[in-house]
């Protein structure tokens, strides 16, 4: 015999749809907690970084890379990847504060800048802007913010990067890292610069300026990335084949769907 409640049978489309809502609410109470316990976790980890003397260096975008690429291949392709990096960039970039002071200057005004950092570094990052690239900068070189997020196609600024006196900040990272959805507005590609040398991810470009015949200046025209992670001599010098630079830093290799 068919038990009924309320009116409604085991087998009913409403029985059906209030378990499965209720299973839907414990799978939010789960996420939940294991996002507390990553808290939890973020603290020991200061506390250890503390105690050991390496609190300043808490930006890894190589192993956020490697950890964003094993999430990516084991979704498989059925969580829509750009959702799935936002989500947990924001998780990530809601706990750096816990480790120091952290903020993001945007610099220039191209179309989708802006948005393009946001995607990556969160809804809750202090990310103040500049009218160019290289008064963002001078902001990291100053110590104001952690990170510059500029657009690649600003030659002044690698320019400046590559002079004498520019040494102290590397090219960390490429954005987006993942193709943004279709119709979310407008993106532009940008260089991520820290005060911080980047580190290998296991799939890397390097960003070099190349040198003139000369050997004293850099040409303009002449930026270019090679496949691979190759950090020059002490002074950021490399040579290979015919080509002598100076490298500008190195980034994980954007994740192709």
């Amino acid at each position: 015999m068919q038990r009924i409640t309320r009116g409604i049978t085991l087998t009913s489309p409403d029985h059906t749809l209030a378990r499965l809502r209720r299973e839907i609410d414990a799978v939010d109470d789960s996420i939940l907690d294991l996002i507390l316990r990553r808290v939890e976790l973020v603290d020991e980890i200061t506390a250890a970084k503390t105690e050991a003397g390496t609190l300043h260096r808490f930006l890894r975008p190589g192993r956020e890379a490697i950890i964003l690429r094993r999430l990516l291949a084991r979704n498989r392709g059925i969580f829509p990847p750009a959702a799935l990096v936002r989500m947990w960039r924001e998780m990530v970039c809601a706990l750096l504060p816990l480790q120091g002071t952290f903020s993001v200057v945007v610099g220039g005004s191209e179309s989708g800048l802006r948005d393009t950092a946001r995607d990556f570094y969160g809804s809750s990052t202090l990310m103040p802007e500049t009218d160019d690239a290289i008064t963002a900068m001078r902001r990291v070189e100053e110590g104001r913010d952690r990170l510059a997020v500029i657009p690649t196609g600003d030659r002044d600024a690698l320019q400046m990067l590559a002079c004498q006196g520019r040494a102290a900040l590397h090219i960390v990272a490429l954005l987006p890292f993942v193709p943004p959805a279709p119709g979310s507005g407008s993106r532009c590609e940008a260089f991520v610069l820290s005060a911080t040398a980047p580190e290998p991810s296991g799939d890397d470009r390097t960003v070099i300026a190349v040198f003139d015949d000369s050997g004293n200046g850099v040409s303009q025209s002449r930026i270019t990335t090679l496949d691979g992670w190759h950090q020059g001599d002490e002074e950021r010098r490399i040579t290979m084949d015919s080509l002598t630079g100076m490298v500008l830093g190195s980034y994980p290799a954007p994740f192709q769907q």
